[in-house]
Parts: structure tokens; sequence; C-alpha cells
């Protein structure tokens, strides 16, 4: 049996030192792997193709106010690679130390902003 694992919302998010609130429900999309793996037919066996792909983060929702909206835009319109560390649930923490901003969306009635994060670098963790 591996390690017992906690879910539930994101704890801390921050971009270059700075905190944002993360919203109570908040549940990131990690795509962890380095690779996408596709079958390619082949006369006998199949052959697999593996393609390298970026570690995105996406799903990134967080409570914002019109500064924060303004500075989020900052970043994600910089040509700069940002910092950027979230805690999960279990206490878990990744970091990054280039990465790009997407904006995704912001809403206007939750007052949220969605982000996509675009790392230049592998992720690290350290476990809780």
């Amino acid at each position: 049996m591996g390690k017992e694992y906690t879910s539930g919302s994101i704890r801390e998010f921050s971009i270059n030192g700075i905190p944002f609130q993360v919203m109570s429900d908040a549940n990131f999309t990690e795509k962890p792997s380095e690779y996408e793996n596709e079958a390619v037919a082949t006369s006998g066996e199949h052959m697999i193709k593996k393609t390298r792909i970026a570690q995105v983060l996406e799903s990134v929702t967080l409570g914002t106010s019109a500064a924060d909206r303004n500075l989020l835009a900052g970043f994600a319109d910089s040509t700069d690679h940002h910092r950027c560390s979230y805690i999960n649930a279990a206490g878990d923490t990744y970091r990054n130390a280039a990465v790009a901003i997407n904006i995704e969306g912001n809403e206007t009635e939750s007052n949220t902003t969605t982000l996509s994060i675009q790392p230049v670098e592998k992720w690290t963790v350290a476990l809780a």
C-alpha cells in the first residue's frame, strides 16, 4: 500500500512572492508527465511516439480585485519569466523559478481570474 494522500483545495498560491487569494474550491489541473504517448500504426506492432510536453498548470482560479487583475495582466504581458509556487491540501509545495502566465479569463460576477501557468523549467516538489 502506498502513502495515504490528502485531497482537497490548494492552500496557497503566489507569483513572484506575491500571494493571491485561492478560491475555497480551487482544483488546479496538472500535467505532470514530461511526455505524451501516441500509438502509430505500422504493418506489424504499433510503434509508440513520445512527444515532449510542458508540465502545464491549468484552471488556476484566483479571487481577484481590480488591482490584482491589473497586476496579473502585467505578468501575462511581460516578456520576463516569473517565479511561481503553490501548496496543495497535503502540504506539498510546488515551485518553479521560470514560468509564463496566460490569463484564460476574468469573471466579474465572482471576482475571479483563471490562469494557466506555462513552465520554462520543471516544477520542483517538496513533499510534506
